[in-house]
């Protein structure tokens, strides 16, 4: 369906050992459409919180070496998002290796 942009703040990326942005897929499974009654049981999930995400609709396959005008005529779509997001980590205390 799409891919999400995700630590896009850079002020977060010496804290978790990364150093760019990193991607993660959107499917129709887990995507709910604006208008949509959509609900999330809070009081199940562990240290909850809520993302906000910027949304890619792909209509082509990005390829090694494009430039950035190429790779911007992959685009269909952009969208506004949130991502709920839980950790088992108490307080969140993790590194991305």
């Amino acid at each position: 369906m799409g891919r999400k942009l995700g630590f896009t703040n850079k002020r977060l990326w010496p804290e978790f050992g990364i150093d760019a942005p990193i991607w993660g897929d959107l499917f129709d499974t887990t995507v709910t459409e604006k208008g949509m009654p959509w609900q999330f049981a809070a009081a199940r999930a562990t240290e909850p919180k809520i993302e906000p995400e910027i949304a890619l609709g792909l209509g082509k396959t990005p390829e090694p070496g494009m430039d950035a005008a190429s790779l911007l005529r992959c685009v269909d779509w952009v969208a506004h998002g949130i991502e709920v997001v839980q950790s088992i980590y108490p307080g969140w205390r993790f590194r991305i290796w």
